[in-house]
């Protein structure tokens, strides 16, 4: 047999053996690809408690004279404090008034006083007019209504809601995931406020 012949035989076997041989994934650190393959992936959700408003305490603005169209006022502590044309009355029962807000641990939410975006100041009326239709010197007006400083967190100084400004941005920091907050405000009346007993409704609103 030639020396051409011994190649081309050599060549030939090399050829089989490639042919036929089915490599070792294992010892070859290679796979061969799947047509498709399956696994299993892992999902979850957490539900915080949702924002809850709950009243505490009226807000009292006490008992005064009038003696001309003015303003008085009640501190977040509950004290009253003359603005003008107003005579205190001594031992009168005053009082600051408080909500409980509820919202999860660090979440941004809004504190507004819809009254005052919408039907402008917080209307009193006189007891003897509450269900008929009251004229200005059986009304009084909460101009303004102050939300004393969270416990901790924002907002971190008082906040005064008014009419035309209903709005202010606030956050939760209670780690109990609440705190209750005072109310003030102011009143005005009107130089002929007719005596007796004034009440009237408000709302406050949070929205994340």
């Amino acid at each position: 047999m030639s020396h051409t012949n011994k190649r081309l035989m050599a060549t030939g076997a090399v050829m089989v053996a490639l042919s036929s041989f089915v490599p070792n994934p294992i010892l070859t650190n290679e796979a061969f690809a799947q047509a498709s393959t399956v696994t299993t992936m892992s999902a979850s959700a957490t539900v915080v408690n949702p924002l809850g408003l709950t009243p505490g305490q009226l807000v009292k603005f006490g008992k005064f004279a009038v003696k001309g169209a003015g303003k008085l006022g009640l501190t977040t502590a509950g004290a009253q404090s003359v603005i003008s044309n107003v005579v205190l009355i001594g031992g009168a029962t005053t009082q600051a008034g408080s909500v409980k807000i509820t919202a999860p641990k660090s979440a941004a939410f809004v504190i507004s006083v819809p009254t005052f975006g919408a039907a402008g100041p917080i209307k009193l009326a006189h007891s003897a007019k509450i269900t008929g239709t009251a004229t200005a010197n059986y009304l009084m007006s909460i101009t303004q209504l102050k939300m004393a400083a969270f416990t901790a967190g924002v907002p971190a100084a008082a906040v005064t809601f008014s009419n035309g400004n209903p709005t202010t941005a606030a956050s939760d920091q209670g780690a109990a995931g609440f705190q209750t907050v005072a109310l003030g405000g102011t009143l005005a009346v009107s130089a002929g406020q007719t005596p007796g007993v004034y009440t009237g409704t408000y709302q406050l609103l949070t929205t994340f």
